[in-house]
């Protein structure tokens, strides 16, 4: 079973009404979504077992480039939420998680995390000014 399979994110993003693209990508697979309201956000799942969620919040000058505040609850240290700026400028907000392709439980938590980054950037106004 790959990663991909395991994870079901069509599956999660049908049933959540997101519309998206699947795109192969080198060492994994990319979604552009887009939820009903037009709010996008993409996701990247790579052949490691990494799961990374993303939205574009704003931009910063590039002296910022590379600059992050990322939060690990120790408890769960293959999970990680944040905000970065990438070589480019732009700012995102983003929620990352390591699967375990053995764990039984791995698809119910990756669809539980996809649920609940959508409902926070829904929630969230992202006004970001650096």
């Amino acid at each position: 079973m790959t990663v991909c399979d395991l994870v079901n994110a069509k599956g999660t993003l049908s049933r959540l009404h997101i519309a998206y693209r699947e795109l192969p990508c080198r060492n994994g697979w990319f979604y552009y979504c887009k939820k009903p309201d037009g709010v996008s956000f993409d996701i990247k799942i790579d052949d490691h077992g990494i799961i990374r969620l993303w939205k574009f919040i704003g931009t910063a000058p590039l002296s910022k480039s590379g600059n992050r505040c990322e939060y690990r609850n120790s408890q769960q240290p293959c999970s990680a939420v944040g905000i970065e700026v990438t070589d480019e400028g732009d700012v995102s907000f983003y929620a990352e998680q390591k699967v375990d392709v053995t764990d039984a439980k791995s698809a119910a938590r990756i669809d539980r995390m996809i649920s609940c980054y959508i409902n926070m950037i829904s929630d969230v106004p992202f006004a970001l000014t650096l």
